[in-house]
């Protein structure tokens, strides 16, 4: 199931051509960070710590939408329990 909800996912972005917005390591950005399970208080925790704020969680495919400050990306990705940190991209409906 989170497979098919991770390609569903990644389907749309593709279509709506999103490019994710390039900002310099001292300003925030928004990131999706997934964990090797569902995101709890812990998680949300470990975000704080770093300064960060959550804006969204995807337990299903135990992720969770950030806003945290580039140069503390780095710190988080080598965070126990953190499989990936990617940017997340602006999105805007399709022109037609």
């Amino acid at each position: 199931m989170k497979t098919r909800l991770a390609a569903l996912l990644i389907t749309l972005l593709a279509l709506l051509g999103t490019a994710p917005t390039v900002a310099s390591a001292s300003q925030r950005q928004h990131l999706f960070v997934g964990f090797n399970s569902t995101p709890g208080a812990a998680q949300r925790a470990l975000v704080e710590q770093l300064g960060g704020t959550v804006r969204f969680s995807f337990p299903t495919v135990d992720a969770l939408a950030i806003d945290l400050a580039g140069s503390r990306a780095t710190a988080l990705s080598r965070a126990p329990g953190v499989t990936y940190v990617e940017a997340d991209p602006v999105r805007k409906p399709l022109d037609l």
